[in-house]
C-alpha cells in the first residue's frame, strides 16, 4: 500500500495530459442548420436536461481561473461564447445536436490550462490509465453511469464531430491523442560528437515501452564520448512527468535539484461541491499549506490578483540522482516550441530553473498544474471535461497558463534545430 500511495504522488506531480495539451487549430464553426436537423435523438434528452447540462457547465467553469485574463486580452469572449451556445445548445433538435454543441463551444473556448471535453479515445485511454494508477476519485468521476454508456455509443469522424458508432463497430479513434505509432521516439547520431533524440509525446501509456530506448540511447552517448545531445520536443502536448523525470534527469544529474512554483486560488475552489473530492485527493493539506495572497511575493503581487484570488501555494519538485553506470557529461539541449504544455512544459521549467538543458525555439503555451487537471461530468448527458484549478505563476511572475514559458535561445520552431545546431559550433 505504502508503495502504491508514492506511485500515486508521483503521477498526481506528473499532471496528465493524455489528450495533449498544446496549440491546436480550432474547429471550423458549426453550421447551426445542421445542428438542428441531425434525428439522433439516442439518448433521450429533455429540454430540461439539456438545460441542466449547460448550466451545470457554466456553473463550474466560474472555476476556471484564467477565465478573466482571457477576456481582458479579448482572446477568448467567455461570457459573449457561452450565451451564443446557450442558444444553440438549448435549441437543439436532438441528443448528438446538443452533444455537437457543446463541443464546438469547449473549441471556441480554447484549451489554455487543460481546458478541454473528452472525445471518445481520449475517454477510454483516461479510464485505463487511471485505472493502472488506481485513481479511485477520478474513477468515480469517469464510471458514472451516463458518462459509460455515452462514450460507448459515439465515435468521432475524421473531421472531428460527433457521430453515432454503428453497431458491432470499434471506434475510429479519430480526431483524438493516443499512444501507438505517435509516441515513437527517434534517436541517432548527428555527427561524432553530437546526438539527437526526438520524443513526440510523454504519454504514459507508452512510458514503460519507449523511456527505457532513451535511457539506453543517452548512456550510449555517454560511453563513446558525445558531447552535445539534443532532445527535441516541439510538438509534445505533455503527458506523464515521470518519463523525462526517470529516463531523461535522474539518470544524468549528480545531486538533488529543486523546482518551484507558485499557484493562486479562491475561497471558490475551496467550498465547491464540484471539486471537493479531487482537491482533498490530490491536497488533502490545503488548508494548512495556503497563504495569504498577500504574502505573495512583489513581482507577482498587484490589485487585480489580490482582488480575484485569497490564497496562493509554493510548490516545490524535486528530483535525486538515480546514477547510470555512464551517466552523460556532456551539454543537453532542448527544442521547445508552442506545442509544449502540461508534463512537457514541466520539463521545460526544469531546464530553466535548474540548467538541466539549454532551451531552444519558441514561445510553450504554459499548462504547468499543481496536480493533475480537475474532471467534471455532466449530470444527464454524461459528457465529460475538464481544465486546471489553480492559477499558476512562471518565476517572473506571469500567468504560466496564459503566456508560457519564453526559450533561452529564441526562435522560429521550424529553425530550432538549425539554431541549435549554430549554438554548438560556436
Amino acid at each position: 500500500m505504502k508503495r502504491r500511495r508514492q506511485i500515486g504522488a508521483l503521477a498526481l506531480a506528473a499532471a496528465l495530459l493524455l489528450a495533449g495539451c498544446g496549440q491546436r487549430t480550432p474547429a471550423p464553426e458549426p453550421d447551426e442548420t445542421e445542428l438542428k436537423e441531425d434525428p439522433a435523438n439516442f439518448l433521450g434528452l429533455t429540454a430540461e436536461q439539456k438545460q441542466e447540462d449547460f448550466d451545470y457547465t457554466c456553473k463550474v467553469l466560474e472555476l476556471y481561473p484564467i477565465r478573466q485574463d482571457l477576456e481582458q486580452a479579448q482572446a477568448v469572449r467567455f461570457s459573449s461564447t457561452l450565451k451564443r451556445y446557450r442558444s444553440i445548445a438549448l435549441e437543439s433538435e436532438s441528443d448528438l445536436a446538443f452533444l455537437s454543441a457543446m463541443r464546438q463551444m469547449f473549441f471556441s473556448l480554447g484549451n489554455r490550462g487543460h481546458l478541454s471535453l473528452y472525445m471518445p479515445q481520449t475517454y477510454q485511454d483516461t479510464r485505463e490509465l487511471y485505472a493502472l494508477l488506481d485513481n479511485q476519485v477520478k474513477l468515480a468521476i469517469l464510471d458514472n453511469d451516463a458518462s459509460r454508456a455515452i462514450y460507448e455509443k459515439l465515435d468521432v469522424s475524421a473531421t472531428g464531430q460527433f457521430v453515432l458508432r454503428q453497431t458491432g463497430e470499434e471506434g475510429t479513434g479519430a480526431g483524438n491523442s493516443s499512444g501507438g505509432n505517435q509516441g515513437a521516439v527517434e534517436v541517432k547520431k548527428l555527427d561524432d560528437t553530437t546526438a539527437y533524440v526526438r520524443i513526440p509525446t510523454f504519454n504514459g501509456l507508452v512510458m514503460e515501452e519507449n523511456g527505457p530506448k532513451v535511457a539506453q540511447f543517452i548512456e550510449a552517448c555517454a560511453e563513446d564520448a558525445t558531447e552535445d545531445l539534443i532532445i527535441d520536443i516541439r510538438g509534445n502536448g505533455g503527458g506523464n512527468a515521470n518519463y523525462w523525470r526517470k529516463y531523461i534527469v535522474a539518470p544524468n544529474i549528480t545531486e538533488r535539484k529543486t523546482v518551484v512554483m507558485q499557484y493562486l486560488f479562491g475561497d471558490d475552489l475551496l467550498e465547491s461541491a464540484e471539486a471537493r473530492s479531487q482537491l482533498m485527493a490530490e491536497h488533502p493539506d490545503i488548508q494548512q499549506i495556503k497563504q495569504p495572497i498577500e504574502e505573495l511575493p512583489p513581482y507577482a503581487q498587484t490589485a487585480d490578483r489580490a482582488e480575484r484570488f485569497a490564497y496562493f501555494v509554493r510548490n516545490e519538485s524535486s528530483i535525486s540522482p538515480a546514477p547510470a553506470e555512464h551517466p552523460f557529461t556532456g551539454r543537453f539541449w532542448l527544442l521547445v516550441d508552442g506545442g509544449n504544455g502540461s508534463a512537457s512544459e514541466m520539463l521545460v521549467d526544469y531546464c530553466q530553473q535548474t540548467g538541466f538543458a539549454t532551451t531552444v525555439g519558441e514561445m510553450t503555451s504554459g499548462a504547468n498544474c499543481f496536480g493533475e487537471p480537475y474532471l467534471f461530468a455532466m449530470p444527464n448527458s454524461g459528457l465529460i471535461f475538464r481544465f486546471d484549478p489553480f492559477y499558476g505563476l512562471n518565476p517572473d511572475g506571469s500567468c504560466n497558463n496564459i503566456h508560457g514559458v519564453r526559450a533561452e535561445i529564441p526562435c522560429a520552431s521550424k529553425d530550432a534545430l538549425e539554431e541549435c545546431l549554430a549554438e554548438i559550433s560556436k
